[in-house]
């Protein structure tokens, strides 16, 4: 075997070693790791994530800024990621910011923004923060179909998909602007009708989509309750195989506008 047979050899064993290990964390992580299907918790008034978000005043709609301004991806860190994602929902009259912390705490520094569409039908969630030290940012829009299951669209992968429940598209790198225009056309395309929301209560909205997912997993042998209560679950060996290979599926990636740049 002559040297670039040796390295090329190498070079695949390398990689093959790396897929194996993080796989291997993949599933370990799932089996062990407990979630509440509730974590969320209101931020007060005075939390420090507000006055990040002074610009944004109850009830304001502020002047239209630059596309650019309203899109992480191209802004080129001009504008912090929540401001951005909150003055473009304010900008299409979304309802009211509401604010959550992530229950947990620890390593779990993330701080969630609720808001409903003019419309009723959509759900904006606008995460921030880190989780472990790694920045976790994204914003996912969902909504209730008729037939039982919820539409979702992304600007980045959430991590947490269920096929079968949720038909779920990142739009990899677009503006909250751009992420609403594709969920929209994608429920017309869906041709299914769509359940209102509720403005004033988005966390129960966003907890009763959180709940069904646990019940859909649990159903598929997917996932296991750990306690009496029913209030916090984890993978089954079965579900931490599926989230192993969903981990690594791009079938539901959209990277046109990454492309187009």
């Amino acid at each position: 075997m002559g040297w670039i047979e040796t390295i090329v050899l190498a070079v695949v064993l390398v990689g093959a070693g790396l897929y194996l290990l993080l796989g291997v964390a993949i599933v370990v992580t799932a089996l062990v790791e407990r979630r509440p299907v509730r974590f969320l918790v209101q931020a007060e008034r005075d939390d420090p994530e507000w006055q990040r978000l002074g610009a944004i005043e109850s009830g304001a709609r502020p002047s239209p800024l630059p596309e650019s301004d309203s899109n992480p991806s191209t802004a080129h860190g001009t504008q912090p990621y929540p401001e951005s994602q909150i003055r473009a929902a304010s900008r299409l009259a979304f309802s009211e910011p509401r604010l959550f912390k992530h229950l947990k705490g620890g390593i779990y520094k993330t701080t969630n923004v609720l808001m409903v569409s003019p419309s009723r039908q959509v759900l904006a969630v606008v995460r921030w923060g880190t989780t472990a030290s790694i920045r976790n940012e994204l914003t996912s829009l969902y909504s209730a179909l008729d037939d039982g299951r919820y539409l979702i669209t992304s600007d980045r992968p959430t991590g947490s998909r269920a096929p079968g429940l949720y038909d779920d598209l990142v739009y990899l790198g677009a503006s909250f602007a751009q992420l609403v225009c594709r969920h929209e056309a994608r429920l017309l395309a869906s041709g299914k009708g769509v359940r209102h929301l509720s403005a004033e209560n988005t966390l129960a909205e966003y907890e009763a989509i959180l709940a069904r997912r646990a019940r859909f997993l649990i159903e598929r042998g997917e996932a296991c309750w750990v306690d009496p209560e029913q209030t916090t679950f984890r993978s089954t060996f079965r579900g931490a195989l599926k989230l192993y290979f969903l981990t690594f599926s791009t079938g539901h990636v959209d990277q046109s506008l990454r492309e187009a740049d």
